[in-house]
């Protein structure tokens, strides 16, 4: 039963992260795509509207059915891996969860319109590429599915399968 809760939590999470994306998206089209730029941070942080037709850091430019392949693949991948309850540490279905939500947030503004829509802009601070919500969520799920692999797993894996409890009063 709780593996059941788990993977309706990681999917209800990537509902409601895929929506506030699609709210940011919209707002972006609609207010921040005929100004360009709204400035929120002077000298570290804007908006900027930017339609980025190829995948981070501009890599893969127009290669728009390859990029819709690989993220839906990537998406089916993980949606996978929580319905088989391959993963059922919460550390790992939530990162699967929040991968799932941004690479569907870009997925359907590619599908949608042909390019990805940015507008968090921190080149003042330091070069970096655009990028928006369902952004931060693909990094910041990767990040913590890494961490979760190469460290909590990695403790599980050397302190060993779990003694069985033995009832009291039996040897």
């Amino acid at each position: 039963m709780r593996g059941t809760m788990t993977i309706s939590f990681a999917f209800l999470l990537s509902a409601a992260l895929i929506a506030i994306d699609r709210v940011i998206k919209s707002w972006v089209l609609s207010n921040l795509a005929p100004v360009g730029t709204i400035p929120l941070i002077p000298g570290i942080l804007k908006l900027t509207y930017v339609e980025n037709y190829g995948a981070a850091f501009g890599i893969l430019h127009g290669k728009r059915m390859l990029l819709l392949l690989v993220t839906g693949a990537i998406i089916a991948a993980a949606c996978w891996l929580l319905l088989s309850k391959r993963l059922t540490h919460p550390a790992a279905v939530l990162c699967t969860s929040l991968i799932i939500a941004g690479g569907t947030g870009n997925l359907i503004d590619r599908a949608m319109y042909g390019f990805v829509v940015d507008y968090i802009d921190i080149n003042e601070l330091f070069s970096y590429p655009m990028f928006n919500f369902a952004d931060c969520c693909v990094v910041i799920g990767a990040v913590l599915l890494a961490y979760y692999a190469l460290v909590i797993e990695g403790r599980q894996k050397q302190a060993g399968p779990k003694a069985e409890e033995k009832p009291e009063g039996k040897a």
